[in-house]
């Protein structure tokens, strides 16, 4: 089921926050993931829509997870079923089956060749459409740090925190943030919300 979210702002608060070059920021919400990652970075408009289904790709990458970082995807499968089990072998994903837990994404590391035994990162990416621009690209929303012939379990949830923020990219790992957040969680009878932007900080609307 898909889901939306529409970010208000008045003419007075979007002026400003473009005016000091902040952008909206969305990062997902996962269990296990190693650090947060700006999924989504969009400049703010009065009315502002986001929209998400819930489809995932893996990927892998050499990109070290620190604060300030952007993970570069080095490697990626396609969108994937929930309860995908896969191994990363050899530079690439190979497609085991999709038996695992429903909702759940699983990568065994059995690495074999140049690399062998130094960590790599694993995460999920997903594609969102925003103000009308359909990303084909899925964005980052978690990243792991996995040890050679370790595996990983990834269980994507519904819940987003937003927030205003400079000099941030898409696929960035975030150290702190710096401003006001609100975290939504979206459901099936509760898919379509939406907050504004007053005084600094986003509230929900009623």
């Amino acid at each position: 089921m898909s889901n939306q979210l529409t970010v208000n702002f008045s003419k007075e608060d979007v002026q400003l926050v473009n005016c000091v070059n902040q952008r909206v920021i969305v990062l997902k919400q996962l269990p296990g993931s190693s650090a947060d990652v700006a999924w989504l970075v969009f400049e703010a408009f009065e009315k502002n829509t986001v929209s998400w289904n819930p489809e995932y790709s893996v990927y892998a990458s050499r990109s070290d997870i620190e604060a300030g970082a952007v993970i570069d995807k080095q490697s990626e499968t396609g969108l994937l079923p929930g309860g995908s089990q896969l191994n990363f072998k050899q530079g690439a994903f190979d497609f085991i089956n999709k038996k695992g837990d429903p909702g759940t994404y699983n990568v065994n590391y059995i690495q074999a060749g140049l690399y062998d035994e130094q960590p790599i990162t694993i995460g999920l990416a997903q594609p969102a459409t925003v103000n009308g621009n359909i990303s084909s690209d899925p964005k980052i929303i978690s990243a792991g740090n996995v040890l050679f012939s370790d595996n990983i379990k990834m269980t994507p949830e519904e819940k987003i925190t937003v927030f205003m923020q400079s000099q941030i990219q898409t696929g960035q790992v975030l150290s702190t943030i710096t401003s006001q957040a609100i975290t939504l969680e979206f459901s099936g009878s509760n898919n379509n919300q939406s907050i504004t932007y007053q005084n600094g900080t986003f509230v929900k609307d009623s």
